[in-house]
């Protein structure tokens, strides 16, 4: 394999895992060029991921950037017993040996601890994306805080190299490895059709169903199942964006 074109299509998600996808990618992009192409979003987690690409390609109206760290903890103290009569009794070995916790709100000092780790994260984000575009920190970091760029801006404040999509990315990689003839792979492999169908059948079925208990209430239970699943760090857009 001569070069490598991830394709970044993504809003972000958990702070580690967008960690570990670097560290690798990283490692890559010292033996390779490692191209990257922006779908319709690659933006906080997204974006860090793409940080230590050779070269990173967008669409004019890609959602870049969103270079923020956000921690979410949920209390579901009042929920669970309010609404479903469940309540809940910890025993600890010390004051803060629970934390973090969904059963109950966050104390002072578990906030501040929380807030040094955000901070922390934060400055290791902008550092890597400092070192991919090889920029200084206080450029990265003026044009960060979570700000969010369109593709076209992206390129003006120096966060992609040019505007193409996935075809351009791929000849720009072949460029970069001295490439006359190539042949592409894909990864992962391609699922066979027709069991890919019958996946699809079978989840079309089921939220076909849900959609049509809830109505319009489809579309929260949608939001509601993403934001459960968001503990913890996270490198990703603090909101939702539906593209029509």
């Amino acid at each position: 394999m001569k070069a490598i074109v991830l394709r970044v299509n993504s809003p972000g998600g958990n702070a580690i895992a967008s960690d570990l996808i670097w560290r690798e990618l990283e490692l890559a992009a010292k033996t390779k060029p490692v191209v990257i192409s922006m779908g319709n979003y690659a933006a906080s987690g997204g974006y860090y991921i793409s940080a230590p690409g050779t070269k990173i390609y967008a669409n004019p109206t890609s959602i870049s950037g969103s270079i923020g760290v956000f921690g979410l903890i949920p209390n579901a103290g009042k929920l669970l017993e309010q609404k479903l009569g469940i309540s809940t009794e910890t025993v600890n070995t010390n004051e803060y040996s629970d934390f973090p916790s969904v059963y109950r709100p966050m104390k002072v000092y578990e906030k501040e601890v929380m807030q040094r780790s955000i901070e922390r994260i934060y400055t290791d984000f902008v550092s890597k994306v400092a070192s991919g575009r090889k920029r200084s920190y206080q450029s990265i970091d003026s044009i960060g805080e979570g700000h969010v760029w369109s593709g076209t801006s992206a390129l003006r404040v120096g966060l992609v190299d040019e505007i193409g999509g996935l075809e351009a990315a791929i000849k720009g990689a072949a460029e970069l490895a001295g490439l006359e003839s190539y042949s592409v792979r894909e990864f992962p492999t391609v699922e066979d059709p027709f069991i890919k169908l019958l996946n699809q059948l079978s989840g079309n079925i089921r939220m076909s169903f849900l959609k049509k208990e809830l109505g319009e209430s489809y579309k929260l239970y949608q939001e509601v199942s993403e934001i459960k699943d968001l503990s913890g760090i996270q490198v990703r857009l603090p909101y939702f964006i539906e593209i029509h």
